[in-house]
């Protein structure tokens, strides 16, 4: 569960028993958004994927942590369905939220998840040592492979770089 803005970021054909569930992006102004999103948003996103779960016969829930929102409709779906929980945190959830009263919502929900959660995914391992380190849990780091060719940018002298015992030109 999670939130792809552009279609072509991520293709899933190829990819057996994942089912994504779509739920409307209503325009609301984006100072209120936040608090009006999570009353339909949730909601809407346990249904569907409960009976995602039930059609498709899924296994897991995988729910991404760039918006909360995402995060705790995973939990439920998989509380109610009675399947384990694996959240992927892309950022830091308390550490990121700034007010006093988002800091103890986030406090709240982030001591349920990682609770609940069968294992932590975390985008990478920086971000899994410190979570290690700050609340004692392991975490499985996803690495992010660059899978797009970088272009070649005329004008751009070349440099020679030395890592380690090795020696890169570009």
């Amino acid at each position: 569960i999670g939130q792809v803005l552009y279609e072509s970021r991520i293709d899933l054909s190829g990819i057996e028993r994942v089912h994504r569930i779509r739920i409307p992006n209503y325009p609301i102004h984006w100072r209120v958004k936040p608090y009006i999103e999570p009353l339909y948003v949730i909601p809407l996103t346990v249904i569907a994927g409960l009976r995602a779960i039930r059609k498709y016969r899924l296994k897991s829930v995988v729910a991404s942590f760039p918006n909360p929102t995402f995060l705790v409709a995973g939990l439920l779906i998989s509380f109610f369905a009675r399947v384990p929980f694996f959240p992927y945190f892309h950022n830091l959830y308390f550490e990121t939220r700034e007010s006093k009263i988002t800091r103890t919502i986030a406090s709240a929900i982030q001591k349920i998840v990682f609770r609940r959660a069968k294992r932590v995914l975390s985008m990478s391992s920086g971000m899994s040592d410190y979570l290690r380190v700050r609340y004692g849990i392991d975490t499985t780091p996803i690495r992010h492979p660059i899978v797009q060719r970088i272009p070649r940018f005329s004008g751009v002298r070349k440099a020679t770089l030395r890592t380690g015992s090795r020696l890169l030109e570009t």
